[in-house]
């Protein structure tokens, strides 16, 4: 009796022993669990904030912030082991790294933006590994997209043909699954993949057709995109190598005005910085013949606008000497001069012995000033601002020998031009010495020759 006791006792104690060791093992498990789970939500929030920042940087062209958002975009995707995130990462960070090629490379003075440890291998790479994905888990949009960046690829290899039959192959599935601004943008790229080929018209269709489907989805970016494309269309195509031309160079000239201005408003309104800076510097830079020195002054007011809103020194720098150069030409002398000065206030007050664009600059700006002192018949000043650019240039040719040439520090252009101000102000010895200096640098420019030989010969009749 009391050993059935014993037992009807001893096994309730048991599971009371058991149980709350098993009940405490699924509590810490269903902890860990809840755990994992708010860290996996927590990365894929992360992650979507910054797809969402990264979507914004690639629409203005900020395209190495992009660039760094995807890159921890792709950490996070590959920690979770989400393919679709991984493959759109992956084609989004070569898009932006090619966005930024585009841009320096197509449009006059941009800054270098550099992509540390990323080069068009790794881009390529990227492409590979994004379309490899995209087949594995039957995405054809980002299948497309791959292709595309393939494409992009070739084409700035300069392997023209080949970029095409990617582009042809991304456009199909655009269309297939009715991805309109993925086939938009296939378009754009197919038109300047065929400009090389010198199909103007095959070319100008494909931007045309770009430009329908932008505004079609109401994609502004995209828009600006194809009218900066039929800018530089109708800019760079000769109508003597087209068949049939209809416009002359100078009306191909103004539609490529129009196209340019009409990318630039866009540009401009969506904040587009980059764009809108390349744009203004096109314009203000490639049209002498169609756009009015006011107008060209406009553009170049724009963009130093941006220019000190950014904090661009090289920008605002360049951009005041060139305002100084249009204004030269006006003939408004002192206003020139006015600008030269401001832009002499970025350079530094020390000459380096290596070569720098910084001091080329400065050996230019002298002369600038010099040319435009002369202009105004102020010839002491003239002689001081070139005897100061020729000094840089001899400082150079010192410290500098067998380079300073490649550079354009040359020492005879100023003399030539220190004599014409030394004969302008009635001294001829002077003038002559500079002359024969320049000479003797120079031999061979049959231009000096005559010049000193004029110049003895009216000093002889002036004496006489």
């Amino acid at each position: 009796m009391r050993k059935n006791l014993t037992l009807s006792i001893g096994f309730p104690l048991l599971l009371i022993s058991i149980f709350p060791c098993t009940a405490l093992f699924l509590d810490r498990e269903n902890v860990v669990l809840a755990q994992s789970t708010q860290t996996n939500q927590s990365q894929k929030s992360q992650a979507d904030s910054l797809i969402k920042q990264a979507k914004q940087h690639l629409e203005v062209s900020q395209n190495l912030e992009a660039f760094n958002a995807y890159q921890q975009v792709l950490d996070i995707y590959r920690q979770l082991g989400d393919l679709q995130g991984e493959a759109e990462s992956l084609n989004s960070q070569g898009t932006a790294y090619y966005n930024q090629d585009t841009l320096q490379s197509a449009w006059y003075g941009y800054k270098p933006i550099y992509f540390e440890n990323f080069s068009s291998t790794k881009a390529e790479k990227s492409f590979k590994q994004a379309l490899e994905i995209a087949k594995k888990i039957g995405n054809p949009k980002l299948e497309a997209e791959a292709l595309m960046g393939l494409g992009r690829d070739v084409d700035r290899k300069s392997n023209q043909a080949e970029a095409i039959k990617y582009y042809e192959q991304a456009l199909a599935i655009a269309k297939k699954i009715g991805d309109r601004q993925s086939e938009g943008r296939i378009l754009n790229h197919l038109g300047a993949a065929h400009r090389s080929r010198a199909y103007f018209q095959k070319v100008l269709d494909y931007h045309q057709q770009a430009l329908a489907v932008s505004k079609k989805i109401s994609d502004r970016p995209l828009e600006a995109s194809v009218l900066k494309e039929l800018c530089s269309l109708y800019h760079d195509y000769d109508p003597n190598y087209i068949d049939k031309p209809s416009l002359s160079k100078i009306e191909m000239w103004q539609q490529s005005i129009n196209y340019c201005q009409k990318s630039l408003d866009i540009s401009s309104q969506i904040k587009d910085i980059p764009n809108t800076t390349k744009l203004l510097q096109f314009l203000s830079s490639n049209y002498e013949d169609v756009i009015s020195k006011e107008q060209v002054i406009k553009y170049y007011q724009q963009t130093l606008l941006i220019a000190k809103q950014t904090n661009d020194r090289d920008l605002q720098k360049k951009t005041i000497t060139s305002l100084g150069n249009t204004y030269h030409e006006l003939g408004q002398y002192q206003k020139a001069i006015n600008f030269y000065f401001q832009a002499l206030k970025f350079e530094p007050p020390v000459l380096e012995t290596a070569i720098h664009s910084e001091n080329l600059v400065m050996y230019s700006l002298y002369k600038d000033i010099a040319r435009s002192y002369g202009e105004l018949k102020q010839y002491t000043q003239a002689i001081d601002y070139y005897t100061r650019s020729l000094a840089i240039a001899k400082f150079y040719n010192k410290n500098n020998r067998g380079i300073v040439k490649s550079v354009s520090f040359t020492e005879e252009d100023i003399l030539l031009s220190l004599g014409d101000a030394y004969y302008d102000s009635n001294n001829y010895q002077k003038a002559i010495d500079n002359y024969q200096e320049s000479l003797s640098i120079y031999r061979k420019d049959v231009r000096i020759q005559v010049r000193i030989g004029m110049r003895e010969m009216e000093e002889g009749s002036i004496k006489a």
